[in-house]
């Protein structure tokens, strides 16, 4: 399995943008983490368009842990994976999403294809009004 690991390198929104830029050549990766690089909701609206079914994405597993894009981000992405059948695990956690992104995280997990097996939240705050929405 090809991967891409960035982590603690603090890399931003516009390293996320040279990422995706990189990833839109075709390259055949399958894993991409991207933990605790300080990435906001702008850098998930990079992904999200990276991970979208007409760039015939190949990411397999996606991990974004410790970035604090909240809500807006996970918002964003889910404009890119709410269509996307290639995901099988998408982990997010301590990234400071609500109850607000509850909606956006319901959205992916209810598209008919979706393959997605694993979505670990561990450390956000849903709330019980969270959890509900996204069950």
């Amino acid at each position: 399995m090809v991967s891409l690991r960035f982590w603690n390198s603090y890399c931003r929104d516009e390293g996320v943008r040279a990422i995706c830029n990189f990833l839109s050549t075709g390259k055949p990766v399958q894993l991409m983490e991207l933990l605790n690089n300080k990435i906001t909701p702008l850098g998930c609206e990079f992904i999200s368009k990276t991970l979208h079914p007409k760039m015939s994405p190949q990411i397999v597993i996606l991990k974004l842990d410790h970035n604090d894009f909240g809500s807006e981000g996970m918002t964003r992405l889910a404009d890119g994976l709410a269509m996307n059948s290639v995901l099988k695990m998408l982990s997010v956690t301590y990234c400071k999403i609500d109850a607000e992104g509850a909606q956006a995280l319901f959205e992916i997990l209810i598209y008919t294809k979706s393959v997605l097996e694993e979505l670990n939240l561990t450390g956000n705050v849903l709330r019980e009004n969270g959890v509900i929405k996204v069950l």
